[in-house]
């Protein structure tokens, strides 16, 4: 995968990062989001699992049911990599954040 070796790591997650970030302004922009969910959950997600996490929020938390798959499939990889703890944290937190959310702006 590109940016897994010769040093491009960064750069590449830069790439992802303003890819998925384009929920929140480009509603009609749906593949490099999607491609940017798959990508968490490659060779570069697995060696940084608190990265892709945060990319794959920004899609669940932010994006709508359309990224579920390609999100869910980069959670199911990290999972199958040994990364259980990163992803459970990282759900969790997702959840708390949602509840905190929904409770205060209740009236």
């Amino acid at each position: 995968m590109a940016g897994s070796t010769g040093g491009h790591t960064e750069a590449v997650w830069t790439h992802i990062e303003r890819w998925v970030e384009l929920v929140h302004y480009n509603e009609r922009e749906r593949n490099l989001p999607a491609t940017a969910a798959l990508a968490a959950g490659g060779p570069l997600g697995v060696a940084n699992p608190q990265r892709a996490l945060r990319v794959l929020r920004v899609l669940a938390c932010d994006g709508d049911w359309g990224f579920l798959t390609p999100a869910a499939q980069s959670i199911l990889t990290l999972l199958a990599a040994g990364r259980v703890t990163h992803v459970l944290d990282a759900l969790l937190d997702w959840s708390e954040a949602k509840v905190t959310d929904e409770s205060s702006s209740r009236p």
